[in-house]
């Protein structure tokens, strides 16, 4: 007797093919979002600007001003100006 199939084709076959369609599907899902809609699903910190660097560069940074320390493999953080001095302080 002969066994009817009920997929016409192999299941091993249907697998890609499914997986194939989802990414279509969310593909086109994404792309027809706009940014903003995207972005107002995620919260929006305040970004505040690093006072040393604005004081002293004149340019608005949230990343803190870092230099390296000599002979060493580590990194210092500014953290203060001393205006009457010129210095630049930092841990």
């Amino acid at each position: 007797m002969a066994r009817s199939r009920i997929l016409p084709i192999p299941l091993i076959l249907l697998i890609p093919i499914v997986l194939l369609a989802i990414v279509i599907i969310a593909g086109v899902y994404r792309f027809s979002l706009s940014d903003d809609e995207i972005m107002a699903k995620f919260p929006q910190a305040e970004v505040q600007s690093n006072p040393i660097v604005a004081e002293v560069l004149g340019v608005q940074a949230k990343n803190p001003w870092t230099i390296q320390v000599p002979e060493q493999n580590a990194v210092s953080f500014l953290e203060e100006w001393d205006k009457e001095n010129g210095y630049l302080i930092g841990q």
